[in-house]
């Protein structure tokens, strides 16, 4: 096959047929090499090979200003998100001098023709007006997120200019870099408008914004498969999608599944032992419900990044959730503890983990210590707005933490719930959460009052549904929509009832049937557990993957036999059920009269409820990327079995002076 050839490239830029800068010294495969360093742990080799050329290369004062603007996306820093945008500026500017000379403007005749030079610094100029105001909205103020506003209305009118050209017949002669970078840009776009709330994703395509998953999931695999200079972040923010946005993977999103395992595998290739693929490969473990191998992907990104303090903090969290899945609370509290030691982003939330262990673990002194510990923290503000968390650990303890003494029931699974654990526990772990609930209600029998009781239904009838108990579950969450009159605190157990009954129904019905709908639909509504953003969350994106399943494509991989062994524990489907016999059984123990009184209050409800606008439809699991950058010594021990030292991880949790004295 002959190999495609393209005009000669402008002095002013110089770029080889692949698209590639030729820059004197540095040969094709050191140029690649040079990009990948961020990507394989090496953060200042790879500042340095961009300062060594960015002020003559715009290709490289590109990358400079993609690696600053991914450490301050993490750290969350000021300083990081001032020096983020200062370069990303500093490049757009080197992209519009460039721009002009390549294609001045003519008073009395067409501009020059477009060739791929000329794109190449317009897909520059507008990566860095991108990566300036994702930047700017992080800044908290309002002036910055106006600006953040125009900038990307004239970013959305850029790239769809740009994929109109290269996209064209007459586009042929753009080069495999630059058009990896444009389908980086109309990927991003397509896929994170696309999981905004249906209400505001209908206003961004009224002013022009892409919202079409299919689209941006396709043009970012493409720009991944082309192993260009942004296809390290065309994979990190598939693997985004397919394992942080999703709950757990099931029979309906089964291709994600698949979809990830191959960036994994592409990856390892490319970016060996890359501390950022490692977390993404943690999180794509924990929803195969492997536990143990998640753990081990969590620890090797602790000791390869050891330079980058968000990320160590990240993979610590992430195993603070996961020791607590296994049952392993001493070891949880002891993350905990080394973060509300070393790490600003949440003190009353890592406080209240750490006691909820310490509960949960029998230690009832010291859970309650901690508790207190909470009452003197002030709820900390992140740019502008109080941190959810912080609410809502303070709600609970002011509420059910009085006079020395804790009501509080299994906090530790209520947490785990709403983080969706329930989803990646084996079978041996979630039956000791529900041996746990059902001790609750049988040591609280007669304290227990529906707030209480509401809790404890959620989270026995979720648990049942994980077991494949259908009948079980269903009458658990049916008893809180028929309570729900009595829940005057608890009120958030209502919405996630109704979004557990409909996964329940479809799962048995094995479509999206009317009645998981209705149930769905009622998921939507606010209340004062602060967590309402997470499940309305799923409930977007649920109903996203069902309205668009064919363009999708996630019918096709449904019975892929895959997903049968991929667990520690498999768990097998309960006997099969419909919902017409489910719901002559749900209300057993319920009278007749009550029956009838709550179909009713149905029907006054689906009247009467309207809906509600939430905030940041794509904080699902975000709370963990918003550590502050502090200094954590050392990795975890790998733990593979239940009757290891407790002590295992003191290995790197050193004394908090001493943290302090590092900092």
């Amino acid at each position: 096959m002959a190999t495609k050839t393209y005009p000669p490239s402008s002095p002013l830029l110089r770029l080889n047929d692949a698209g590639l800068p030729i820059v004197d010294g540095l040969t094709e495969d050191e140029i690649k090499e040079g990009f990948c360093l961020f990507f394989t742990n090496k953060h200042a080799e790879a500042e340095e090979f961009f300062n060594a050329h960015k002020e003559k290369v715009l290709l490289f004062a590109m990358g400079k200003a993609a690696i600053l603007w991914l450490w301050a996306l993490l750290s969350q820093e000021d300083n990081d998100i001032e020096r983020a945008i200062e370069q990303s500026q500093e490049t757009g500017e080197f992209a519009q001098r460039l721009l002009r000379e390549l294609r001045p403007r003519k008073w009395f005749s067409a501009s020059s023709a477009l060739d791929n030079d000329s794109i190449h610094c317009e897909v520059i100029l507008a990566q860095c007006t991108l990566l300036t105001a994702t930047l700017q909205v992080l800044s908290g103020k309002l002036i910055h997120k106006v600006k953040a506003g125009v900038n990307i209305k004239s970013v959305v009118g850029k790239y769809a200019q740009l994929e109109k050209e290269t996209f064209s017949e007459e586009g042929s002669w753009v080069k495999q870099q630059t058009l990896g970078m444009i389908q980086f840009g109309v990927g991003v776009f397509n896929l994170v408008t696309s999981v905004l709330p249906p209400h505001i994703r209908k206003i961004a395509s009224i002013f022009g914004f892409p919202t079409d998953r299919a689209k941006g999931l396709r043009f970012l695999r493409e720009s991944f498969l082309t192993d260009g200079i942004v296809s390290p972040l065309a994979g990190l923010a598939l693997l985004i999608h397919h394992t942080a946005l999703q709950s757990g993977y099931n029979e309906w999103n089964h291709k994600y599944k698949k979809d990830a395992q191959e960036i994994f595998d592409i990856a390892d290739q490319r970016y060996p032992n890359s501390g950022l693929f490692h977390m993404s490969r943690g999180r794509f473990l924990r929803l195969c419900r492997k536990l143990q191998g998640a753990n081990n992907s969590f620890n090797i990104a602790i000791k390869v990044q050891q330079q980058w303090k968000p990320l160590v903090d990240m993979a610590v969290y992430e195993n603070a959730f996961l020791f607590m899945c296994l049952g392993k609370y001493d070891k949880s509290v002891q993350l905990w503890q080394s973060l509300y030691d070393t790490n600003d982003w949440s003190k009353i939330f890592y406080a209240y983990m750490g006691a909820c262990c310490f509960l949960a673990g029998g230690k009832e002194k010291q859970a309650l210590e901690l508790y207190e510990k909470i009452k003197s923290h002030e709820i900390r503000q992140l740019h502008g707005r109080q941190l959810p968390v912080d609410r809502f650990a303070t709600r609970k303890v002011n509420q059910y933490v009085q006079d020395g003494k804790i009501t509080l029931v299994v906090p530790h699974l209520e947490v785990m719930f709403v983080w969706a654990a329930f989803l990646h526990m084996p079978k041996k772990h979630l039956e000791i959460s529900k041996e746990q609930i059902l001790a609750a209600k049988r040591q609280q029998r007669d304290q227990l009052n529906h707030e209480q009781s509401a809790v404890l239904n959620l989270l026995l009838g979720s648990v049942e549904f994980q077991l494949g108990n259908f009948n079980n579950a269903d009458t658990f969450l049916s008893r809180i929509i028929i309570d729900r009159k009595h829940i005057k605190h608890e009120v958030w157990t209502i919405p996630y009832a109704h979004y557990e009954l409909a996964n329940l129904y479809r799962k048995i019905d094995k479509e999206f049937s009317e009645e998981a709908k209705r149930h769905l639909g009622k998921a939507y509504h606010r209340s004062q557990h602060n967590f309402d953003t997470r499940l309305h969350f799923r409930v977007n994106l649920l109903q996203y993957q069902e309205k668009h399943a064919d363009e999708l494509e996630l019918g096709e991989f449904a019975l892929d036999p895959i997903s049968r062994t991929t667990s520690e524990d498999v768990i097998e489907d309960a006997p099969s059920h419909t919902t017409s016999n489910l719901k002559e059984k749900k209300f057993n123990g319920i009278t007749g009269e009550e029956k009838e009184e709550d179909e009713e209050e149905v029907e006054e409800d689906e009247e009467d409820e309207e809906e509600h606008e939430f905030h940041d439809a794509c904080s699902d699991d975000n709370e963990a990327k918003q550590h502050n950058n502090t200094q954590l010594n050392s990795g975890l021990e790998d733990n593979t079995t239940d009757e290891e030292d407790k002590d295992s991880v003191a290995d790197w949790f050193v004394g908090t002076e001493a943290k302090r004295t590092c900092l």
